[in-house]
């Protein structure tokens, strides 16, 4: 059998290009969804790792978050330890001076006021019934190892009986602490 060919060039030239341009079209709608495919493939890992991002900036500011919270509270203990520490430091047991005045008063001695304070200075007045009970506070208070420095003046020496006194003395304040 014989086949004949009875197009003409142009027609065949025409043919071939229809062809072509039909496969170019073929070729070109498999790319074009090949490249969608894709491109819907890297969307999707883009909203995925934007999630994942969005989790982890979520946990991550919590975390910080908690831990800023309780740094914040150690640190607000630690300064009322501070201040409670600082408190028992200065303490002074006011109670040990009183009770060496009072076991070291004689009879006839009224004490009107006791003044006393951290800068170590104390003044005592009172009222003595006569120079003898005077003369045995100031020796008794000689005796007082917590005393610094002992200022009793001689103006309180000046009357017999119900004598208005007045001593100032420093005192170690050490020997008050806890």
């Amino acid at each position: 059998m014989i086949t004949l060919n009875l197009i003409s060039e142009q027609k065949k030239k025409e043919i071939k290009i229809k062809h072509l341009h039909q496969l170019l079209k073929k070729i070109d709608l498999v790319v074009i969804i090949f490249v969608c495919l894709i491109a819907i493939m890297i969307l999707v890992a883009k909203i995925m790792l934007q999630n994942t991002f969005n989790t982890t900036i979520d946990q991550t500011t919590l975390i910080t978050k908690n831990t800023q919270g309780s740094a914040s509270k150690v640190r607000d203990i630690n300064n009322k330890m501070a201040s409670v520490d600082q408190v028992q430091t200065d303490f002074i047991v006011w109670t040990k001076l009183l009770d060496q005045l009072a076991t070291s008063t004689p009879e006839g001695i009224i004490y009107t006021s006791i003044k006393a304070g951290t800068d170590k200075n104390i003044k005592i007045t009172g009222i003595a019934k006569t120079r003898d009970s005077l003369i045995a506070l100031k020796d008794s208070f000689e005796k007082i190892t917590m005393f610094d420095k002992f200022d009793f003046p001689l103006s309180n020496m000046l009357q017999k009986e119900n004598i208005h006194f007045e001593i100032a003395t420093k005192i170690k304040i050490d020997s008050l602490k806890l």
